[in-house]
């Protein structure tokens, strides 16, 4: 699995849980856990402090390589504004989730717009050689006002 995926072996320690096989990866460095998970931005990483203790559960994986998604640059400016009308339009749904008062069938489809949201995101993380220096700025800009609006800040 760690040539297959090109993770370091000492990350991973196996073993068994409810007569399941563990993969427990350890991560010591922001760069290591972005290879696992590569949501996690660098202005989103003390985020992940303050949210990881009340996670439940494990990842489940099926082992396939994630797909990178392909960007068409005519569609550039159109995602950031979905990404920034998205924020404040949320922002009662932010505050209702993150503080457990929002019901469970508003909680599933207003995650689901979060990974909308998460996915154009990564569209253009992995296409930034598309975009001109402007581009990149507008694009980190968004970026971190998302994360802050998803934060509740």
């Amino acid at each position: 699995m760690a040539d297959e995926t090109g993770f370091d072996p000492s990350l991973i320690t196996m073993g068994w849980a409810d007569n399941d096989l563990t993969i427990t990866f350890t991560c010591q460095t922001l760069e290591q856990l972005q290879k696992i998970h590569d949501f996690y931005y660098d202005d989103t990483v003390s985020f992940i402090y303050k949210t990881a203790y009340g996670m439940e559960g494990t990842t489940a994986c099926d082992g396939q390589p994630e797909e990178r998604p392909k960007a068409d640059i005519k569609d550039f400016d159109k995602d950031m504004n979905t990404i920034q009308e998205w924020n404040p339009a949320n922002a009662a749904n932010i505050e209702s989730f993150w503080d457990g008062t929002m019901d469970p069938e508003s909680s599933t489809s207003f995650t689901n717009s979060m990974d909308e949201i998460g996915n154009l995101i990564r569209k253009w993380k992995y296409n930034t050689d598309l975009l001109d220096d402007q581009q990149k700025q507008t694009f980190e800009e968004v970026k971190k006002a998302s994360s802050y609006a998803l934060m509740g800040s």
